[in-house]
């Protein structure tokens, strides 16, 4: 089994995948100031919660967009596992063929984005991720990445033209 973290601006995601099956998905807050320890313990409580013994995990994996919280949830999740969190980024081999100026400068969640379109659709493909910001990439017929755009998500949207107009409500902020 292979703990899988999707690190978000407002929310991290963590699952457990075991044989390509995900088994169950929980939700904590993005907290930039958490310690590998803090973490740590949230970790094993979500485990717990999802009935996930930790000598059934082989390793972790992360995507994050989130680099201050990055180190202290590696830190945790080694803590945890005794082994090595992989971190989506450059030089991790993910299959992509990338076809934009500076590989680089992808974001985790795009490159496992469109790994996930080549692995479960047929390409081309347009992916399209609702969130804190909303992205959208192109995955061609020879499943590489073309590129994409990213978009301040509705309530950003909405949260920077409330705070930027005088007759509309900032309730909603």
């Amino acid at each position: 089994m292979v703990i899988c973290i999707d690190v978000g601006n407002t929310n991290i995601v963590l699952g457990c995948i075991d044989k390509g099956e995900i088994l169950s998905t929980v939700r904590m807050r993005t907290e930039e100031n958490a310690t590998g320890a803090e973490y740590a313990i949230k970790i094993l409580d979500m485990l717990q919660f999802m009935n996930v013994r930790i000598a059934d995990i082989e390793g972790t994996i992360m995507g994050s967009v989130v680099p201050p919280v990055t180190g202290a949830l590696c830190e945790a999740a080694t803590s945890i596992t005794h082994k090595k969190c992989l971190v989506v980024g450059p030089g991790l081999k993910t299959g992509l063929n990338l076809k934009i100026d500076d590989p680089g400068t992808l974001g985790a969640d795009l490159a496992v984005g469109g790994v996930a379109a080549i692995e479960y659709y047929s390409t081309p493909a347009i992916v399209i991720d609702l969130g804190t910001a909303n992205t959208m990439t192109v995955i061609d017929g020879q499943k590489s990445f073309l590129g994409g755009a990213i978009m301040p998500g509705i309530k950003l949207s909405f949260s920077a033209l409330a705070a930027g107009t005088s007759l509309l409500p900032d309730i909603y902020i």
